[in-house]
């Protein structure tokens, strides 16, 4: 405990949390939506050809080139945004922005693998109309099932 009855840690709530989670979104939308473009360039004809010739059209038919680096891209751009920035410093640009940090246990750095698994995790938290989201707005801890899974917490950022 701190002065004037008040915790040492604050969890952080589920509106903070969920403008950290728009602002990250909306920076790697940008930044997913370049790189794929920069992708459909370097890979247009080149490739796309080469492949076409040594494989038939079926590689073609799931989008070739385009396709993979499209998915690549998508998934493994804000996978890696998110457990590196969780797992090393605890906190993503949004959550910079709003004050909050992921941390393990005793309010230690999360650590790479538990960022991988809170990160993989969220894809539960997700599914079911994001009812392992909501879980931060009824709980005690406020942690959302993904939190659970992964052994994290999010605090309110008090330095």
């Amino acid at each position: 405990m701190e002065g004037h009855g008040q915790p040492a840690v604050t969890a952080a709530g589920f509106w903070r949390r969920a403008f950290a989670f728009a602002a990250d979104a909306l920076l790697l939308a940008l930044l997913v939506f370049a790189l794929r473009w920069l992708a459909a360039l370097a890979f247009e004809e080149a490739l796309t050809r080469a492949v076409l010739d040594a494989q038939g059209r079926t590689f073609a038919r799931y989008g070739g080139w385009h396709g993979l680096a499209r998915d690549v891209l998508g998934l493994g751009v804000p996978l890696f945004y998110f457990v590196l920035l969780e797992g090393a410093s605890g906190a993503t640009l949004g959550k910079r922005l709003m004050g909050v940090r992921v941390v393990g246990p005793e309010g230690r750095r999360a650590g790479l693998f538990r960022a991988l698994v809170r990160n993989v995790a969220k894809l539960a938290s997700f599914g079911c109309c994001c009812a392992g989201l909501l879980l931060v707005a009824w709980t005690t801890r406020k942690r959302a099932f993904h939190d659970w899974l992964a052994g994290t917490d999010v605090q309110r950022d008090r330095r």
